[in-house]
Formats: C-alpha cells, structure tokens, sequence
C-alpha cells in the first residue's frame, strides 16, 4: 500500500498547469515584442526570446512569477532560480545581479512583476 495517493494530485496539478498556460499567454498579448511593460503602475510584464546577459541591479519589494522560462538572481555568494514551479518574493531592497536563462523565440521568458 502506497503512503500518497498518487491520483488525487492529478487534478490539482493539471489545474496548476491550466493557469501558468493561460497565464503565459496573457503575458504573450500584452508584450508581442521583447522588453517590458508596465501597463499600470506597479504592474510589469516581461518577455525575452533568448537567454539575456548578466545585468546589475537594485531589487525592490515585489513578488515575480514566472510563466515560462526561466531566470537566476545572485545576491552575494547565493544563486535563486525561479521559473513556473517556483516564484520570488523581494521583501527588502538588494543589490543583485541576474539573467534570463532559458528563453528561445519558440518558448520565450514569461513573467509578471507586482511592486
């Protein structure tokens, strides 16, 4: 006998699967090209079809969420990698370094910033 019913997941992921598919391509319509926008305040969209190169930075408070694709923020001796299965919340403002690091024209990076 098993100690997780494997089965009773199933929905709850496809659900979760459902959401990042519809998320990204609300993210695809408001941002056809690559760059950023911000159609309220607050509230950034970002696309990039090709991993980007490392950019220094100042973080500010904000939760990411990441549709497809993928990205890394190093903040000192420490690597975060968020992507669809895993977001990033900024509670204080760092100095930090990151890059896109899986993006292709055909599975391009995906993300939502609030502020």
């Amino acid at each position: 006998m098993s100690l997780v019913d494997t089965q009773s997941f199933l929905p709850a992921a496809h659900r979760v699967r459902t959401s990042q598919t519809e998320l990204a391509a609300l993210i695809a319509r408001m941002n056809p090209q690559d760059g950023v926008t911000e159609p309220l305040e607050g509230l950034h969209f970002r696309r990039f079809s090709s991993p980007t190169e490392i950019g220094h930075g100042v973080a500010y408070p904000a939760l990411c969420v990441v549709a497809l694709g993928s990205k890394e923020v190093l903040l000192g001796e420490n690597r975060y990698v968020y992507d669809p299965d895993h977001y990033l919340i900024v509670t204080a403002v760092l100095p930090i370094a990151s890059r896109v690091i899986d993006a292709s024209p055909d599975h391009p990076f995906l993300s939502v910033l609030i502020s």
